[in-house]
């Protein structure tokens, strides 16, 4: 048996899978969504402003609205993002 075809490489496998479809995910929410330093900022930045947000999506009558701090600094720039994606959406 081969060490490609041990148990623990189907699981390390997956976990790439994952990574991968993650990292692009990414670049394609940066490429859609954010503009200025956000646009091309590391992941770890965007992880901090953007991904850690405190928030709420409510649904009420076909509506769906997002529930921001508004004390949060990038309140402005996550809700202008979702603005940019929901504009992006085929009617």
């Amino acid at each position: 048996m081969s060490p490609s075809e041990g148990p623990g490489y189907t699981a390390n496998e997956a976990w790439l899978q994952l990574v991968l479809m993650a990292m692009d995910l990414t670049a394609w929410t940066q490429h859609l969504c954010l503009d200025g330093a956000l646009a091309v900022a590391e992941p770890k930045k965007l992880r901090y402003r953007l991904f850690h947000t405190a928030a709420r999506l409510a649904t009420t009558g076909r509506v769906t609205t997002l529930r921001l701090d508004r004390n949060w600094p990038w309140a402005a720039v996550l809700a202008a993002a979702f603005k940019r994606l929901r504009a992006a959406q085929p009617a």
